[in-house]
């Protein structure tokens, strides 16, 4: 597994390697990697058809000077052995033809590249003022298809293309993409964009799904559906808070919206449907608090989308209510039997557990639901489940037997704001954190955090971590691109 790497532990700087991993855990021969332009990578990687070459996308993190001024693709060879040459940078620099920070990408049937250019240096994490960011006002927000040289067996940015988001607005922030064949066998790019949420509310755009395709060597806008939001919904929980609009068509009572929309996946090539995560960021702290308190949820704050590629008029939402399973879905996995794995971000309590309800510790990062499972998926009713460490109550554990933190700071719940989730070829989940509790490097401001718990943030970075869940998902058939 080939894990992206945003930042250095305990800086607010972007980091410059990447992870790679054995389906055990342990650290490849050649890992970590350096080099070809790493800089801050986040949500972008994948590898070409032939899967000998990993394309990572370069987003950078934390201060100015630390962020990729324009953004780049990295390439790698794969390597399986010390005689292939895994890690090896494929360009010294890498590509950056029409790029400003790099997030989701995937390669459509004939080997082509397309790419998601988030196109600003504003933060990527919801947020209501303009920070330490400066805007570039929206230049190169676009997705960028960077076509396949067969000399080289891999996609450069000789001859690229782009598409501009010119509706419903030019700055959009497209966030992540997949490639799916419908039934008439022609190839689409569905993108999930996830709009920006600004103090100048002038400045704000909606989030919103798009399909695209080429034809005559252009990216062409096929359609799209804009997120809609009704102003007083967090005031009624039956009546639904989202709609998606095809094409931004008026809804009445209802305005165009900002929800960080997240990962976008599919099940199979034969089924009609795409997914996408629905953060509901700019109400998020709303959320977070209405959970804790108790009190009932407005209807479809957080949720997944479910839109028919064949009907463009249909789109549903999961769950119809809200359900723990799916709390801020930052990243969703399908396994072959369409089961869906969320990763949830958003926080659920302020107060951590040991697993049997006995409370611990005060965790300034809060508590994340974990990684949630929906099954029956296809056939109402639905059901779901949580996975959650640990089950019984122990302290976690490393492969050694040692406790996370080191014996004197046990900890009982690693999964916090998890961003990814993805599924091997023998079933095993995998869960990808983005935050912790404060240790190490952290420790020197213990004593701001247990003052101000509400600001973790100022001397918190994020996370590290990854778990693995063993058998949770079908194996491996083929079916998706995720």
């Amino acid at each position: 597994v080939w894990i992206t790497n945003n930042f250095r532990p305990g800086l607010s700087e972007s980091a410059s390697y990447i992870i790679v991993l054995e389906p055990d855990g342990r650290p490849a021969y050649f890992s970590p990697v350096q080099g070809g332009g790493l800089l801050g990578t986040a949500f972008g990687i994948c590898t070409n058809l032939a899967r000998d070459v990993v394309y990572v996308g370069n987003f950078g993190w934390g201060i100015q000077a630390s962020v990729p001024t324009m953004g780049s693709i990295s390439l790698f060879s794969v390597g399986s052995s010390p005689n292939e040459g895994g890690g090896v940078p494929l360009h010294n620099t890498g590509f950056n033809a029409g790029l400003s920070r790099v997030q989701g990408m995937a390669v459509d049937s004939k080997d082509n590249l397309w790419i998601c250019s988030y196109g600003t240096h504003e933060s990527i994490v919801p947020f209501q003022d303009e920070g330490p960011y400066t805007s570039d006002n929206g230049k190169n927000s676009a997705i960028v298809c960077y076509f396949y040289d067969e000399t080289l067996g891999y996609a450069t940015e000789k001859g690229w293309k782009s598409y501009e988001f010119v509706t419903p607005s030019k700055f959009n922030c497209p966030f992540h993409l997949c490639m799916k064949k419908s039934s008439t066998g022609e190839e689409f790019c569905y993108v999930s964009v996830a709009g920006m949420a600004c103090k100048d509310k002038t400045r704000s755009q909606p989030s919103a799904v798009y399909k695209l395709r080429l034809s005559g060597g252009e990216i062409i806008n096929v359609c799209y559906w804009v997120c809609m939001f009704r102003e007083d919904s967090l005031h009624d929980r039956e009546q639904p808070v989202y709609s998606l609009s095809l094409r931004g068509q008026p809804i009445e009572g209802k305005v165009p919206f900002f929800a960080a929309f997240r990962q976008i996946t599919y099940w199979k090539q034969d089924d009609p449907y795409i997914y996408v995560g629905c953060l509901g960021a700019q109400k998020g702290k709303a959320l977070e608090e209405q959970h804790k308190s108790g009190n009932p949820l407005p209807k479809n704050l957080s949720c997944v989308w479910k839109i028919n590629t064949e009907d463009e008029t249909t789109a549903e939402i999961f769950p119809e209510y809200n359900n723990e399973a799916v709390f801020g879905p930052w990243g969703l996995s399908m396994d072959c039997n369409g089961k869906l794995f969320v990763a949830n971000f958003l926080q659920a309590d302020l107060t951590t557990t040991n697993g049997v309800g006995n409370s611990q510790y005060h965790d300034p990062a809060g508590y994340n639901p974990g990684i949630g499972v929906i099954s029956n998926f296809f056939n109402k009713p639905y059901s779901s489940q949580v996975l959650r460490l640990p089950t019984g109550g122990e302290s976690v554990k490393l492969a050694n037997g040692d406790d996370l933190y080191g014996s004197d700071d046990p900890c009982f719940n690693p999964l916090m704001r998890l961003t990814s989730t993805t599924i091997d070829r023998a079933g095993n989940v995998w869960a990808l954190n983005n935050w912790k509790p404060s240790k190490g490097a952290d420790c020197e401001c213990a004593d701001f955090i247990k003052t101000k718990p509400q600001r973790p943030t100022e001397c918190n970075p994020g996370g590290d971590g990854v778990v693995i869940f063993i058998g949770q998902a079908a194996a491996y058939c083929n079916t998706s691109n995720t």
